[in-house]
């Protein structure tokens, strides 16, 4: 059985080991400089496992750097920029149930 401090470990080395991946992402280097909404992109974008694990802790913290106001604003932002279009989804749904 995994310990919780195997698990934090694993992760840990995972994020430290894919944080230099985020600086070959498209859009150039994940630093601080970088929106947080185009780390947001970067993260769905990203096609591997440890730099998708390197991204979301780059949100995650800059995200509980955040005050009230910011949190609002970031919320706001995923609602605006990353909401599905409600036409794709029932499209991709109607294709869904007609193959099967």
């Amino acid at each position: 059985m995994i310990t919780m401090g195997a698990l934090q470990d694993i992760l840990d080395t995972l994020i430290e080991k894919g944080s230099w991946l985020a600086d070959w992402l498209p859009g150039g280097s994940a630093d601080e400089r970088m929106p947080l909404n185009a780390l947001c992109l970067a993260l769905i974008s990203s096609k591997g496992e440890a730099s998708g694990t390197a991204l979301a802790a780059m949100v995650l913290d800059r995200f509980g750097r955040l005050d009230e106001a910011g949190r609002d604003a970031f919320f706001a932002m995923l609602a605006r920029d990353f909401d599905p279009d409600p036409r794709a989804v029932q499209d991709a749904a109607a294709e869904y149930a007609a193959a099967q």
